[in-house]
């Protein structure tokens, strides 16, 4: 396709009230290229980006945490999700052992652009990960009143009881667990321990919620503003597992192992 066809191409699909990302996918090249033209067109972008029609997401998505869905995606988010500053995309990306997870995510969201799989490059070695990605200025701004916000890692705050309800924000710390933590629960090398990173304030909110102030404890790592929750006491864990998983219908099953583990034991005790 030349630079000249490209350009009616996309004239002809923002018309359509295609979203960036729909078009770029369509025709195969990059969102960047696909911006520039339409600037160069002078298209008002803002007519055309981010329409329900082009990729079937509500602008109602996370305008409110009413469930344990909602919740738990939004504590996944908090963790794996990124949020575009200059731009309203919205992705979710998770390793190749997890594409079903995302494949979960995706059909919640109502999401009806593909699925995009990703190789990448880390210490001379090829990993494949998949996408889950859309733009939607309303959802964008939803996300950011709930506190999950562009270029977060440093800046994230625990959410509030308003944001949050308090009878859902179990299922949001297990989400958030599931993208930036783990539990290990191994009789033979007694070890027991919940460990979760993110910020100082997001860590202590977590602390409060579970009510494990006593019996946990944080500790900074070399990176500005980067901490390590870590919670070791057996019988804490083994509460805190029950809290997580006890009523849950969504989580990441490779991370429900152990809560697994520890109930068939507790059965045959």
């Amino acid at each position: 396709m030349t630079k000249e066809e490209r350009r009616i191409k996309v004239k002809e699909l923002c018309e359509q009230h295609k979203s960036i990302n729909a078009i770029a996918k369509e025709i195969g090249c990059s969102w960047d290229t696909v911006n520039r033209d339409i600037k160069s067109m002078n298209i008002k972008i803002t007519k055309y980006v981010n329409q329900t029609t082009g990729n079937g997401v509500s602008p109602n998505l996370f305008n409110e945490i009413l469930d344990e869905e909602s919740a738990y995606w939004l504590g996944f988010l908090y963790a794996d999700g990124a949020i575009r500053t200059n731009r309203n995309e919205i992705s979710f990306s998770l390793k190749e052992s997890d594409k079903d997870t995302v494949e979960k995510y995706h059909k919640w969201t109502g999401n009806q652009n593909n699925i995009a799989e990703h190789i990448i490059k880390r210490n001379n070695k090829e990993y494949k990960s998949y996408c889950s990605s859309f733009s939607s200025a309303a959802v964008k701004q939803n996300l950011i009143k709930l506190g999950c916000v562009p270029k977060k890692s440093l800046i994230l705050t625990f959410p509030s009881e308003h944001q949050v309800p308090r009878q859902f924000i179990h299922h949001f710390i297990r989400g958030y667990i599931d993208g930036d933590g783990y539990i290990q629960y191994d009789l033979q090398k007694y070890r027991y321990r919940i460990v979760v990173c993110g910020t100082l304030d997001f860590l202590t909110g977590i602390q409060q919620a579970l009510l494990i102030t006593n019996n946990s404890y944080i500790r900074k790592n070399v990176e500005e503003n980067i901490y390590t929750l870590n919670i070791e006491q057996k019988k804490i864990v083994e509460h805190i597992m029950e809290l997580l998983y006890n009523d849950a219908t969504i989580f990441l099953p490779r991370k429900k192992i152990n809560y697994d583990i520890y109930r068939a034991i507790s059965k045959t005790n």
